[in-house]
């Protein structure tokens, strides 16, 4: 298996591509918008690896083992599916033909969700299609921060729906008021409350997509819970290929002093319910790989809380899809220490309305997870927002200077010649 990143025009003309390359068993792991183009990273088969073990002569074990490092793509396990990057895992796990087509499937919702543009929310389409409103997000083209705003937009990879949508929303803004403060407020106001996270509640389930980090903050939660009543939370790996995943969430579990345990079904999951009765309070991991028993679990465990993981980078279409897929008791961000920026979290909170909950900031999994609030994120958009527009007002205010000395040179100069005449 090779994993690999495409550049192409469209994810509609990128899926086409990748099929008529890399063939049908080809799958989409991540989605990134650059400018009007979009990059794709694409785990396929590779034509070549066959060939390379072919060439390896069994009788040299030396040489075996110099063309197993040097030639043998990248497995799924050595990527973070979120940054695209190396990374390093602990006896990773095989992808496996159920693996694969649960992967074919999300891959299938994905380019949906991008068809589904008009889904969003009706009152922001009603908005953008007035005339009036029109006009006014003309008249703020007029504003003093309109291109320093503009650039940030650029920058940060905002989505035009949504970009549209904010614009619409600041066209009363006058030219006195800052655009980067009315930008945050409105943001801001619009974004979801708090849910506190209910530990009498003795079952919790944790989802999201590949790599957003919803292991690590399920055992975060786990130690803080049990620094004040030892032995209260248990993570649970919840995954039908148990052979992958379950090595990972043990070595984890046994390394902070955990207790894991495993569940393949919802049978064995409502067994461990019994077990542990309401003296236990279980998180359950669930596997990417069984996001479609979401639905399923939720009818059998209907007083239960799901929480949804997601980055505060993360990715616009697989967050707006799972957003949408279930109803949530709450959206929990992890990596708020991310120097990255993105606005599908934003996006996703406006459109969905799910409850803040908690998150995590600092990357150690011996750190406490923290609560996160709509002020919390709007610092986060006024430290991108100022970074971009405060440079832009100082470079404004330096050449309005500079133009107001050339000026009273020149007239200095006019009334020094008149004089002397």
């Amino acid at each position: 298996m090779k994993v690999e990143y495409l550049t192409v025009e469209s994810i509609k003309s990128g899926m086409k591509e990748v099929v008529t390359r890399f063939g049908a068993d080809a799958v989409l792991l991540k989605t990134l918008k650059e400018g009007t183009k979009y990059r794709l990273l694409i785990a396929h088969k590779d034509l070549r690896e066959g060939e390379q073990q072919a060439a390896v002569n069994p009788s040299k074990p030396r040489e075996r083992m110099k063309s197993k490092l040097e030639d043998t793509p990248l497995t799924l396990a050595e990527i973070d599916l979120v940054t695209g990057e190396r990374r390093v895992a602990i006896n990773p796990p095989q992808l496996t033909p159920s693996s694969a087509q649960t992967l074919k499937a999300i891959v299938r919702d994905e380019s949906l969700t991008a068809r589904r543009a008009s889904k969003f929310d009706k009152l922001d389409q009603a908005l953008l299609t007035d005339k009036r409103e029109a006009r006014r997000i003309r008249r703020l083209k007029s504003h003093p921060d309109f291109d320093a705003l503009n650039k940030a937009f650029d920058t940060s990879g905002i989505s035009s729906l949504f970009r549209q949508t904010l614009l619409a929303g600041l066209a009363g803004t006058s030219p006195e008021e800052s655009l980067l403060k009315s930008t945050a407020d409105f943001v801001s106001s619009k974004l979801p409350t708090t849910h506190e996270i209910d530990l009498l509640q003795p079952l919790h389930f944790l989802a999201g997509g590949y790599g957003v980090g919803k292991t690590s903050l399920a055992f975060r939660m786990a130690l803080q819970i049990n620094s004040f009543e030892p032995g209260r939370a248990i993570v649970v790996n919840y995954s039908s290929d148990q052979q992958s995943s379950w090595t990972n969430a043990a070595i984890m579990g046994a390394r902070l002093g955990v207790e894991v345990l495993p569940a393949s079904s919802t049978e064995d999951l409502a067994e461990l319910v019994r077990d542990s009765g309401s003296t236990k309070l279980l998180l359950v991991d669930i596997s990417t790989y069984n996001e479609s028993d979401i639905a399923a679990l939720q009818s059998s465990f209907n007083t239960a809380a799901f929480h949804l993981v997601a980055p505060s980078d993360a990715c616009l279409n697989n967050l707006q899809r799972l957003s949408r897929a279930h109803p949530w008791t709450s959206l929990m961000i992890t990596r708020l220490d991310s120097t990255s920026f993105s606005w599908s979290i934003y996006q996703v909170l406006v459109e969905s309305q799910i409850p803040l909950s908690i998150g995590s900031r600092d990357p150690s999994l011996t750190a406490s997870v923290v609560v996160v609030s709509a002020a919390q994120l709007r610092g986060l958009l006024d430290k991108v927002l100022g970074a971009i527009i405060a440079p832009e007002h100082e470079a404004a205010s330096k050449l309005t200077n500079a133009k107001s000395r050339t000026t009273m040179e020149r007239l200095g100069a006019a009334q020094q010649a008149a004089a002397m005449h």
